[in-house]
């Protein structure tokens, strides 16, 4: 049961923050027009934003809430970050070389 709680809480919470975050690439395209890249909004740290308010937003009235999100889209779409097209980072799942004792383990010198 907390297992099925957890899962649609996050579903809940990431779906919102979508939704917020839409918005503010809305209001980040219009800011950013003038620059070299495009920028996008940081999803991440909108969720984090979006994790500390979900309560606060679900016991609001209307027109708290209503202020409340226009709030939370202004603090979003002002962490941005830019699209860089054509970068990419090959990124090896190798083992660690000669290692003989993981980090935490090691002998004193």
């Amino acid at each position: 049961m907390s297992v099925k709680q957890d899962f649609y809480a996050k579903v809940l919470s990431t779906n919102l923050t979508a939704m917020v975050a839409n918005s503010s690439q809305r209001q980040v395209e219009k800011t950013t027009a003038h620059r070299q890249h495009d920028y996008q909004v940081n999803f991440a740290q909108a969720l984090t934003k979006m994790k500390n308010t979900l309560i606060e937003l679900l016991l609001l009235s209307v027109q708290q809430l209503q202020r409340r999100l226009e709030v939370l889209i202004d603090y979003i779409a002002c962490t941005i970050e830019p699209i860089r097209k054509g970068r990419s980072y090959n990124r090896s799942c190798s083992k660690p070389k000669n290692r003989i004792f993981y980090c935490s383990y090691k002998r004193a010198k």
